[in-house]
C-alpha cells in the first residue's frame, strides 16, 4: 500500500507504554542480549483518539537534518505538509501516600 492511502485504513491512535526494566536491562544484557530487558511490562490506553478528532492539531512534521532521514516510500510531501500531530501529555502520579495526605497527583509533565 502506498504511503499515500495509509490513512485511509487508520481510524485512531492510542497510547503505548513500554516500561524499560533499566535496573535489570545491564544484568540482562550479557546473557540474554539487548532486546530482553524491553519485555518487561507494557500498557495501552483504554481509549482510542479517532483521526477526525486529531485533525486540528494536525502540524508540518519535519526532521532535524543530522538525523536520519525516513527512506523514500516512507516520505511524502503530503507527510511533510500535515504529518504531525501537536499535542501534549500531561501526567500525574498518585501514590497512596500522596492520596492519605490529600496531595492529589504529583505532575510529571515538563513545561510545554
Amino acid at each position: 500500500m502506498p504511503l499515500r492511502d495509509a490513512e485511509s485504513h487508520v481510524f485512531g491512535t492510542c497510547l503505548l507504554n513500554g516500561w524499560l526494566a533499566r535496573d535489570i536491562q545491564g544484568w540482562a544484557m550479557r546473557p540474554l542480549g539487548p532486546f530482553q530487558a524491553k519485555n518487561f511490562a507494557t500498557t495501552i490506553s483504554s481509549w482510542i483518539v479517532t483521526m477526525e478528532a486529531l485533525a486540528p492539531y494536525r502540524s508540518t512534521w519535519q526532521r532535524d537534518a543530522a538525523f536520519p532521514q525516513p527512506l523514500p516510500y516512507l516520505d511524502t510531501t503530503s507527510t511533510r505538509a500535515h504529518g504531525g500531530l501537536d499535542t501534549r501529555l500531561e501526567v500525574g502520579i498518585e501514590s497512596a501516600s500522596r492520596h492519605a495526605a490529600g496531595a492529589g497527583p504529583a505532575r510529571r509533565t515538563p513545561n510545554a
